[in-house]
């Protein structure tokens, strides 16, 4: 695994045989809000990739299956601490929330 620029993990992704995935990582370095119906929480860690996060890093799924996610922009996977406190032991597939007032289908539920 490398690190580098988005533009020439692109690049090379097309271009290199001995690269097989590329993916964008965004860290967003402040607090966002996550909502659903009356309750709300604050996150601190919240990452935005592309769907190729999936087939680089490995994910223990609760709920939902990596297969099963596609690349539409309303979807989200949320990492059991967050589900578990909008939720509690409510699964949350299928229900959608808020992320900062955008509405987000939830996908999957990963393991911390």
């Amino acid at each position: 695994m490398a690190i580098t620029s988005a533009y020439l993990s692109s690049y090379l992704t097309g271009n290199e045989s001995r690269i097989n995935s590329s993916t964008s990582i965004l860290a967003i370095n402040r607090l966002e809000k996550l909502a659903f119906d009356n309750r709300e929480i604050s996150i601190s860690a919240v990452k935005k990739a592309n769907l190729d996060i999936l087939k680089i890093f490995t994910f223990k799924f609760l709920e939902g299956e990596k297969e099963n996610i596609t690349n539409q922009p309303n979807q989200i996977i949320l990492n059991s601490s967050s589900s578990k406190a909008l939720f509690g032991s409510t699964s949350p597939m299928g229900k959608v929330i808020e992320l900062n007032r955008m509405q987000k289908i939830i996908v999957g539920v990963f393991e911390d």
